[in-house]
C-alpha cells in the first residue's frame, strides 16, 4: 500500500463514523503498533507519526480506516477474515481510529495520542562514593555516573561535556539511561547529552577536584566498547584500568572473586574473563588497600537463530516461502537476538541494514524490487545466518 498523506483534522468521536446498519460482522481493530514493532494499547501515547494496524472482519470483504471524520484507506480483509493497514503522517494530536465495513458496520474506536518527542534530561550525577553532585556542584572524586531519561523514540542518547563528545548510553525499556565516566580531569565539566532527534538536555555543570582511586576504565568483547549497563552476545570479556601502583587487584563478578591481577608502576592494570553465563553481570575491582571501583554492569545475551517469520505485499497480505506478487514492495518480518545489527540480503546484496529490539523483532521494508526471483537472508554481525525466503515478483495481468 502507497504511504497516506494525512489531512489536518480534530479527534472525533463515533458520531462522525457512517451510521449502522443491522448488526452481522463487527469488525475490531486487534492492535496498533509503531513500524518498529511497539504495541500501543487504546488510550496509550507516541511519539511515531506511522502505525501499523492489524483487525479481524467478514472474510474476503473490504474495511475503510477512518480517524474521527477522516477516511484514511481501504484495504481488503483475507479469507482468514484478517486485514491489516499502515498509516503514516499522522499529526500530534489525539486520534480517534475505527475500522469500518462498507455495510456501516464499525468497530470500537481505537485512541492514540501523538505527542512530540520529549527532549532528554540528566536526572542526577553522583560520584564513586554515591554522593549526589547538584548543578554547578564541587567534587573531588573524578568518576562521575550520570542518569536520566529520554524519548522512547530514542534507542541511545550521547553525552558532551561542553562540545567534546564523551559516552554513549543505551535507553532501557522505561526511557532511562546511565553514564560512567572515570578519571574526569580537574576543572569545570559542562555536560549535556543529544538524541538521534537532535534533541538536547540542559547543561549540568560540575566542578572537578580529582583524587586518584581504583578504576575500570574500558570493557570489550570481540566487536569492541562494551559501555557500563551495556549488552553483549559474547561469553569473553577485557578489562582495563588503573589503581594505586605496584600493587594487587581483584576482579569480581556479582560478588564473586573471578581474577586477581598486578597493578604495574604507570597504575595500569588489565585482566580478561571467558565463560561468562547468559545474564546480568556486575563486575567491581577492589584493590589490596580497600579500595573499590564503580560497578561496570554488562548484560550477556544468548545468542537467538535469525529468522524471518513473515513476508507481506503493499495490501498487508502474506507472502508464503516461494510465493508470488505483483507488488514491487514488500515488508519483511523476523527475530534474532536482542540489539543485535543485520543486514537483509537477496542473494549477495545488501538490501537494507536493521538492528533488532529488546525483544529480538526486526523490520524492513523493502521497495522497487524488479520483476524476477527474489532469495532474501537475514545476516548479523555475528555470522549467523537465517534460512531463504523465496519471492517471485510477476508482472500484473493485463
Amino acid at each position: 500500500m502507497n504511504d497516506i498523506a494525512i489531512a489536518p483534522h480534530r479527534p472525533a468521536s463515533s458520531s462522525h463514523l457512517p451510521s449502522r446498519r443491522s448488526p452481522t460482522f463487527i469488525p475490531v481493530i486487534l492492535e496498533v503498533r509503531t513500524l518498529e514493532g511497539v504495541s500501543i494499547p487504546s488510550g496509550g501515547t507516541t511519539s511515531e507519526t506511522s502505525l501499523s494496524f492489524v483487525g479481524v472482519a467478514l472474510a474476503n470483504g473490504k474495511v475503510r480506516i477512518f480517524d474521527g471524520p477522516d477516511d484514511l484507506a481501504t484495504v481488503n480483509v483475507d479469507a482468514t477474515g484478517h486485514w491489516s493497514a499502515v498509516v503514516n503522517n499522522l499529526e500530534v494530536t489525539t486520534h480517534a481510529f475505527a475500522a469500518v465495513t462498507l455495510d456501516g458496520e464499525h468497530s470500537p474506536l481505537w485512541i492514540v495520542h501523538v505527542k512530540k518527542a520529549s527532549a532528554p534530561v540528566i536526572v542526577e550525577v553522583v560520584n564513586s562514593l554515591g554522593q549526589i553532585i547538584e548543578n554547578g556542584g564541587v567534587t573531588d572524586d573524578g568518576n562521575l555516573r550520570f542518569s536520566g531519561t529520554a524519548d522512547l523514540n530514542n534507542e541511545v542518547v550521547e553525552l558532551f561535556d561542553g562540545g567534546a563528545f564523551k559516552a554513549v548510553a543505551n535507553l532501557d525499556e522505561n526511557g532511562y539511561w546511565h553514564v560512567q565516566l572515570d578519571e574526569v580531569e580537574d576543572g569545570l565539566h559542562e555536560y549535556q547529552v543529544m538524541t538521534s532527534d537532535g534533541q538536547s538536555s540542559s547543561i549540568w555543570a560540575v566542578i572537578v577536584e580529582a583524587s586518584q582511586g581504583t578504576l575500570i576504565e574500558y570493557v570489550h568483547d570481540s566487536k569492541g566498547f562494551v559501555p557500563n549497563f551495556g549488552k553483549t552476545t559474547d561469553t569473553s570479556l577485557s578489562f582495563v584500568g588503573s589503581a594505586k601502583a605496584n600493587q594487587r587487584l581483584r576482579l569480581f563478578d556479582n560478588a564473586l572473586l573471578t581474577a586477581t591481577v598486578n597493578v604495574d608502576a604507570n597504575r595500569h592494570w588489565s585482566a580478561r574473563l571467558d565463560g561468562l553465563s547468559a545474564g546480568m553481570h556486575e563486575f567491581m575491582a577492589v584493590s589490596d588497600e580497600g579500595k573499590r571501583s564503580e560497578p561496570w554492569v554488562v548484560t550477556v545475551l544468548a545468542k537467538i537463530d535469525p529468522k524471518i517469520l513473515l513476508v507481506k505485499n503493499s495490501m498487508g497480505e502474506p507472502i508464503g516461502n516461494g510465493g508470488s506478487t505483483t507488488g514491487t514492495s514488500v515488508m519483511l518480518e523476523g527475530q534474532a537476538t536482542p540489539g543485535e545489527v543485520g543486514r537483509l540480503v537477496d542473494y549477495s546484496d545488501t538490501l537494507a541494514e536493521f538492528v533488532t529490539d529488546a525483544s529480538g523483532a526486526w523490520f524492513v521494508q523493502v521497495k522497487d524490487l524488479a520483476v524476477a526471483f527474489h532469495t532474501f537472508r537475514v545476516v548479523m554481525v555475528s555470522g549467523l545466518t537465517s534460512e531463504p525466503w523465496v519471492v517471485r515478483v510477476i508482472e500484473p495481468t493485463k
